[in-house]
């Protein structure tokens, strides 16, 4: 059977968007009514919802899909597949049972080394969130946010972060297929990634990813 669900183990560090939305820029119309990730400044992507999203009234990445198996059987209907993202490993396994062999889970994993660079990602996607309006600052942000230079900003939410423990040191999910997040800068890797996954760069959609890499997004220093 022919693989009809992209399903991803995604994770609330915004940089690890990256393989999903370069997929969606590679075959944007082998999709049913894909979400697509708007490339901010080379470097953080910002989802912009489609239908497929907007249909069950939350994000995908959010959803129980016990439930609504039905809804993804009529958006199959359309004869084009589906790509989309959970945070949480039960419904990896839910919909990996229930699919089998037409659903591909692909997994977004991570080590301790990389720690560092995701944390840094996910304060400076907090503080674009913050100024955007995408995320309802509270008092103490708002007094940060007229107090602070970028880099206090940076710093402050870097450490809290950590404190709270927000992302885990490290993730590895087992899935049907595995990409590591230091293989994100390496171009040639990541083309036999897309290769191997069935959606491979077009000379269009690789500028998005030269983009990106060209602002040395998963740079840390202390």
């Amino acid at each position: 059977m022919s693989t009809k669900i992209f399903l991803f183990k995604t994770h609330q560090i915004n940089v690890t968007n990256l393989a999903v939305a370069q997929i969606v820029e590679n075959s944007f119309d082998s999709f049913y009514n894909s979400c697509r990730y708007k490339l901010v400044h080379n470097k953080f992507f910002v989802l912009q919802l489609n239908d497929f999203a907007r249909n069950i009234g939350e994000q995908p990445r959010h959803k129980d899909w016990s439930n609504s198996i039905d809804y993804l059987d009529s958006c199959l209907a359309s004869n084009k597949k589906l790509i989309f993202g959970s945070h949480h490993d039960s419904q990896i396994n839910l919909l990996k049972q229930h699919y089998n062999s037409a659903i591909l889970t692909i997994g977004i994993n991570y080590d301790e080394d990389l720690y560092p660079a995701l944390l840094k990602n996910v304060a400076e996607f907090h503080i674009y969130s913050l100024n955007t309006g995408s995320i309802k600052p509270s008092e103490l942000d708002d007094m940060l946010l007229e107090s602070m230079n970028y880099e206090d900003l940076v710093n402050y939410y870097y450490y809290e972060f950590d404190r709270i423990e927000l992302i885990p040191k490290s993730s590895f999910v087992q899935c049907d297929y595995n990409i590591i997040v230091n293989d994100f800068l390496d171009k040639e890797k990541m083309s036999n990634h897309f290769d191997t996954i069935g959606f491979p760069f077009t000379k269009e959609s690789e500028s998005y990813y030269n983009h990106w890499a060209s602002s040395n997004p998963l740079s840390f220093s202390s």
